[in-house]
């Protein structure tokens, strides 16, 4: 459900939801994070963002390294020397090459129709001014040979020369509408993923000498691909989350009644907790929607004052696939568990208002027994959403109706 269009519900009350399918304003295109200046996942509701911790990225995607690195490209970079190129693998620093960036642009085109790279070329705009030229004929003809395709262009070994029709080429696929005050001079490295029409500064990966070892020489990208809704967060089951700030958290009003829903695949119950969302990782403190709890689900409430909690819990979904689940708190403290939009177990929790801490972060798929400890979520995370009030049975039951065909095919 994208909280823009979809169901008729009354979203009163509704301060948190994070879609994994609502690419390019929830969360980001290219799917993934690890390097500086990466896009975050962001919040539908309040806009508040959750950048991708360690090995988090779309499911479903076969991801991709980009370095472009300045001339010698071996002496710039430490580690990632002489990686100049395109390496299939998330955020890798080895392995073989789809292909190494030459001197100096750098023009490749990934065709949705064929599943296939396309188009791999090398402009030598470093000795000659007319390979600019060469660049834009050749854009203007792909663009009609393959409308349904990604592009990735990169300056990489002095990318000297530049023009105006090079530049609004470059703003087409969605580069920064300063892209030539940003590139205009003699050795800029940078890297683009796009698509015509996107528009200026709405590409779907943009970098320019954002590499932590030699910056100045170095841009330094990752990228996922087909660039569309493929599956849910994907978590690495060590040390992987998504991570909500402390600063003007929207999950931290929620202390009296309120409602936590997740749409989450299970893939097995290494250690004790699996949580799809936490509004607080401190032990009794906040509540916690968990899609394994010692084999088990686990709806857990704490009260105000940290020195009780209650564990509503329901049978185990590991293996079984996409499933929803939604925990309820009534202003008395009556506590619900749904699964798939049934209700599976209801019970008195702690009648207190939940504890909350203004200088506490949120999280999505960690928890206090994992949190840093190498121990995370193992399996996939579609689609989170916190409510300021208790849900309805019927509401939750339209929320699992309208939302469940996308999962069902994965």
């Amino acid at each position: 459900m994208s909280v823009k269009a979809g169901l008729n519900l009354d979203r009163t009350g509704l301060v948190f939801s994070v879609d994994a399918f609502d690419i390019g304003y929830s969360t980001p295109a290219i799917g993934c994070g690890l390097f500086n200046g990466a896009p975050s996942v962001r919040c539908q509701v309040s806009g508040a963002t959750l950048p991708f911790i360690n090995n988090v990225k779309l499911a479903n995607r076969s991801y991709f390294t980009a370095f472009a690195i300045d001339y010698p490209e071996g002496n710039y970079g430490g580690s990632a020397a002489s990686r100049q190129g395109i390496t299939p693998g998330y955020n890798v620093l080895s392995g073989s090459k789809l292909s190494s960036f030459g001197r100096a642009l750098n023009y490749f085109i990934y065709n949705y129709d064929s599943s296939s790279w396309v188009w791999s070329v090398t402009y030598d705009t470093y000795a000659y001014s007319t390979e600019v030229d060469r660049f834009v004929a050749d854009y203007h003809r792909n663009k009609g040979l393959y409308p349904n395709s990604v592009h990735i262009v990169a300056g990489s070994h002095r990318d000297s020369n530049h023009s105006s029709a090079e530049y609004a080429v470059l703003r087409e696929l969605g580069a920064p509408n300063n892209v030539d005050s940003i590139i205009g001079f003699s050795s800029p490295e940078w890297i683009l993923v796009g698509k015509p029409g996107l528009g200026p500064g709405r590409a779907y990966g943009w970098v320019f000498q954002n590499y932590e070892t030699n910056p100045d020489q170095v841009a330094h990208i990752n990228f996922g691909l087909p660039i569309k809704p493929t599956g849910g967060f994907e978590f690495n089951a060590s040390s992987a989350w998504m991570q909500v700030s402390a600063a003007n958290n929207p999950l931290h009003n929620l202390n009296s009644a309120y409602t936590l829903l997740g749409w989450c695949k299970q893939s097995d119950g290494v250690g004790p907790h699996h949580t799809v969302l936490a509004t607080q990782l401190t032990y009794r403190w906040g509540a916690k929607l968990m899609s394994y709890y010692h084999g088990g689900i686990g709806w857990w409430v704490a009260n105000s004052d940290s020195s009780s909690d209650y564990l509503l819990g329901g049978d185990g979904i590991v293996g079984q696939g996409w499933k929803m689940l939604a925990g309820t708190r009534s202003a008395s403290g009556y506590l619900k568990l749904y699964v798939d939009g049934q209700l599976v177990n209801q019970a008195q929790g702690p009648t207190g208002l939940t504890r909350t801490g203004d200088a506490d972060a949120s999280y999505i798929g960690a928890d206090y027994h994992s949190y840093g400890q190498g121990i995370g979520y193992n399996g996939e995370i579609g689609l989170t959403q916190a409510w300021n009030r208790e849900l309805s049975a019927g509401e939750i039951s339209k929320i699992y109706e309208s939302t469940r065909s996308r999962f069902d095919s994965l």
